[in-house]
């Protein structure tokens, strides 16, 4: 399985959002030059974003991006099934009649285990934790010497 970008650049975009703290909307153009994302492809993402509820817009002069539910109520497997839907290490995993050996194999038994540990662990992290982690990084790159 791999992360598709739709959804890496979703976090970035919801980072950038929460790290400006919901003082007031934050242009699209502005966002897509400080995270380096072309205007067309964010505004994609954005729009998936507000079609679920995670974000929201508002139009005209000082008019942009805001999140709509709080950061620490954002979790990766939020953003992961807005762009990608569910998890989904191998098709049998939600769907046992997509193999005749579902009912006996072991190897099924094993994949939803994990798929289930993949799910759990993204319901873990929040956008409230990325950004603490930000922060925390950007504190010890400024204190670096150079």
């Amino acid at each position: 399985m791999k992360i598709s970008t739709k959804t890496r650049y979703g976090t970035r975009f919801l980072l950038h959002l929460a790290l400006h703290g919901g003082l007031a909307p934050v242009p699209l153009s502005e966002i897509a030059k400080e995270q380096e994302i072309s205007w067309k492809y964010l505004w994609n993402i954005a729009s998936v974003l507000k079609s679920v509820g995670i974000v929201k817009t508002t139009v005209g002069a000082g008019g942009g991006f805001i999140l709509a539910v709080p950061p620490s109520r954002i979790t990766l497997h939020d953003v992961f099934a807005a762009f990608d839907g569910k998890v989904n290490l191998v098709h049998c995993v939600h769907n046992a009649a997509a193999c005749k050996r579902s009912p006996g194999c072991a190897a099924r038994d094993a994949w939803r285990a994990i798929n289930a540990g993949m799910e759990k662990s993204m319901k873990a992290v929040t956008i409230a934790d990325i950004m603490r982690e930000h922060k925390l990084k950007t504190r010890k790159a400024k204190n670096t010497p150079r």
